[in-house]
């Protein structure tokens, strides 16, 4: 689609964009793709030689999706790793942004649980998702979950966060727990009928940003970016 928009502006004369970082370098940690190349912030190679901690940063245009990318459960062992980051609230960011905005979103799922990854510029706090079975006529089941009080890892000088969710599948609506356990059984039919709604919180604890994705985003009404 962005290479039709292109061509389309070439053939009608129509000023190009200029690149990435070139009208100011908050460009290039905006969370946008100002010149509608493909490529977001320090993903894009204009940015390179505006911003001296691109390097640093790590990030490029192809880690923003989400999908099923874990299936062979690698991060399943997070819930037992030690979580030392109580000294990040004492930490004077370097970056030269204020906020959080979402980079990536991965989830996946198998048939003992579902695990989501979420990947921010800048700090954020605990997410919230929200599952909609919208697919569903009669009696769906929705479930809300707010993630761990506390990053899984992030970067010291704020230029980027992690936050990592597990969900224990169960059997009974009686024993799902937020945050902790889901009814949601993995299979291709019904996640079909779901739709995720993703909302991060920057350090103060006001709405950073938001996505949706799934089966119908739109009947939502949130207003946030659709990930499909």
């Amino acid at each position: 689609m962005t290479s039709w928009i292109l061509l389309s502006l070439a053939c009608t004369g129509e000023e190009e964009l200029p690149p990435e970082g070139s009208r100011d370098a908050a460009e290039c940690s905006d969370g946008f793709d100002n010149d509608e190349d493909g490529a977001v912030d320090c993903g894009d190679e204009d940015c390179a030689s505006v911003r001296d901690d691109c390097d640093d940063l790590g990030r490029d245009s192809d880690r923003r999706h989400t999908g099923r990318e874990h299936s062979d459960r690698e991060h399943s062992d997070r819930e037992h790793s030690d979580r030392e980051h109580s000294d990040r609230e004492h930490s004077a960011p370097d970056c030269d942004f204020d906020g959080a905005w979402l980079d990536t979103i991965s989830w996946s799922c198998d048939s003992l649980d579902y695990w989501y990854d979420v990947y921010t510029v800048g700090w954020m706090s605990s997410p919230d998702l929200y599952i909609y079975q919208t697919g569903v006529d009669e009696n769906p089941w929705d479930e809300a979950h707010s993630f761990p009080a506390e990053s899984y890892e992030f970067d010291p000088d704020g230029c980027w966060d992690n936050q990592y969710l597990q969900l224990a599948r169960v059997d009974d609506f009686a024993d799902v727990v937020g945050g902790e356990t889901t009814l949601y059984d993995c299979s291709d039919a019904q996640n079909e009928t779901l739709t995720w709604h993703l909302t991060v919180y920057d350090t103060d604890g006001a709405e950073a940003d938001c996505a949706v994705w799934g089966d119908d985003p739109a009947s939502l009404g949130t207003g946030c970016e659709d990930w499909n």
